[in-house]
């Protein structure tokens, strides 16, 4: 009797650590890229939260409210003070935003060699579109001075 033993692995066995091995690595990108998505995604919700407040305390104080987006810092908000002129108010929490995220505002009917969109007290407001980008993609904060501040993925 010639009893000749195989060592080694068979051909399926190693298709089948194959498939494994090709299942985990799509499932680990596919989790890394849905969690970048998601700090921009909660990053344009998280500004068309603060302007929409900020629209509201415009409309409540009667006074303006501005904010403009230096590069590569969070956004600095003003008030317009009775006299006219524009006092900084102070940096909250909800001002910084995670690291790679940046912030252009697109579109704002205030010309200004720094952009600033201004959220005045009258119901009716300028269209406002303020683009965020992150190395995942882009987002956009809009809205037409009447409706609520909304995000789409589409650019202004």
């Amino acid at each position: 009797m010639n009893s000749k033993h195989a060592t080694g692995f068979t051909l399926i066995e190693l298709m089948v650590v194959l498939v494994i091995l090709a299942v985990t690595t799509s499932l680990i990108t596919l989790s890394v890229s849905a969690a970048t998505g998601h700090v921009l995604e909660s990053s344009a919700e998280q500004l068309a939260a603060t302007m929409e407040e900020a629209r509201w305390r415009a409309i409540s104080t009667g006074r303006r409210i501005a904010f403009e987006t230096p590069a590569g810092q969070a956004p600095l908000w003003y008030e317009q003070l009775a006299d006219s002129t524009w006092r900084l108010r102070a940096p909250s929490h909800g001002d910084a935003y995670p690291a790679g995220v940046t912030l252009h505002i697109a579109q704002t009917p205030h010309a200004a060699a720094q952009p600033r969109a201004v959220l005045g007290p009258e119901p009716v407001g300028a269209a406002i579109c303020v683009q965020l980008t992150h190395e995942s993609g882009a987002m956009t904060v809009v809205s037409d001075g009447v409706a609520p501040f909304a995000l789409r993925r589409a650019g202004c």
